[in-house]
């Protein structure tokens, strides 16, 4: 072999293995926990508010209005981090940071911030705004419920600085000038992988039902036996501080009457939790699928608890009642002929809702 062929094959060797390398190195997605919402602050320090105020340029916040403050404070909208060492974050910002001078102005859009290790970035697109230095100032918050940043330094980069005195018409800013510092407030949201919903139904209301002559069948993987009910969890997320929000179910029941004959297969099942209440709510196959409302979720004795790893970790919800909504008791007397059951009336109570979450 020439060693001109040889040449050739180690060229094309290196990128394979400086791919590899970098695979190696990244964090593994698998292990990204979701910050999709919280708050990122800017707080212009003293050089930089000088600037601003001898050029006379004044600050346009996300809200479209001229900040009356150094401070100028972001949502996040989505992202991903890390809460285990090597600490970061990925997250996208809403609204737009802008600068206006007299009649000009200079506005930047698709916000995000970039965090990992030591280095970070404040950035509009592809271009940096701000450099950081967060060496030791990036953690995790209590119970991994999500990722803060506290007085992390920034530096106005000179792309920035450029576009700024040319946009403005000054030449007030500088390249590598420090700007201030950056809070950062990053929530973590919680998705289920598997788990289990329990009902245990309340006799009144399965008496009623029962002597309308309606009963209940189970649609696996859920099961009915007696009072008791199983639902498969298979998907839904939480915000992890809060454990509100949505928790979805596999397979569902089956209301069946035979005289006069109607069925209707209630599937998809959905539970809603919310600070001070909540609902539920299913397809209904005899009214073309669509999603009923069967009613609120009464949260007077429930308990929530989680165990949140970096990673992963546990959640359980136990107690609350789950009443049955005007809509509900309607399709029932509409459809099965049961006009016993009302409005409000309780149709069970949560036992445990629980489940591993990413």
């Amino acid at each position: 072999m020439s060693s001109n062929s040889s040449s050739r094959r180690g060229r094309a060797v290196l990128p394979v293995a400086a791919v590899a390398v970098a695979a190696l190195l990244a964090p593994s997605a698998a292990g990204a926990a979701t910050l999709d919402h919280g708050q990122l602050k800017l707080s212009f320090g003293k050089k930089f508010a000088k600037a601003l105020k001898s050029s006379k340029t004044k600050v346009i916040a996300p809200s479209g209005r001229v900040a009356r403050t150094r401070k100028v404070t972001f949502a996040i909208s989505s992202g991903t981090g890390s809460l285990a060492v090597p600490l970061g974050a990925n997250v996208r910002l809403g609204g737009t940071l802008g600068f206006k001078r007299g009649k000009r102005k200079l506005t930047f859009k698709t916000l995000s911030e970039s965090a990992s290790g030591s280095r970070g970035k404040f950035k509009s697109g592809r271009s940096t705004l701000f450099s950081e230095s967060t060496t030791g100032k990036l953690a995790p918050e209590p119970g991994f419920t999500g990722l803060d940043g506290r007085g992390v330094s920034l530096k106005l980069t000179k792309a920035a600085a450029k576009k700024l005195n040319r946009k403005l018409r000054t030449r007030k800013f500088k390249k590598n000038m420090t700007a201030g510092t950056l809070t950062l407030d990053a929530d973590r949201t919680v998705t289920f992988q598997s788990g289990n919903t329990r009902v245990k139904l309340d006799p009144g209301t399965a008496s009623k039902l029962n002597a309308c002559g309606v009963s209940e069948e189970a649609l696996p993987p859920a099961t009915v036996n007696g009072l008791n009910v199983g639902l498969p969890i298979n998907g839904g997320s939480l915000e992890s501080k809060t454990l509100d929000g949505t928790v979805n179910h596999a397979g569902g029941i089956r209301l069946k009457k035979s005289s006069p004959p109607h069925s209707s297969d209630l599937t998809e099942f959905q539970i809603t939790l919310a600070t001070g209440g909540g609902s539920f709510s299913a397809l209904a196959s005899d009214i073309g699928n669509a999603r009923v409302p069967i009613g609120p979720l009464d949260p007077a004795g429930q308990t929530r608890e989680k165990a949140l790893t970096a990673t992963g970790g546990t959640v359980a919800v136990r107690g609350g009642t789950l009443r049955l909504s005007a809509t509900a008791a309607g399709l029932l007397a509409g459809n099965f002929g049961c006009t016993t059951i009302q409005a409000n009336d309780p149709l069970g109570t949560i036992e445990e809702l629980s489940g591993p979450v990413s």
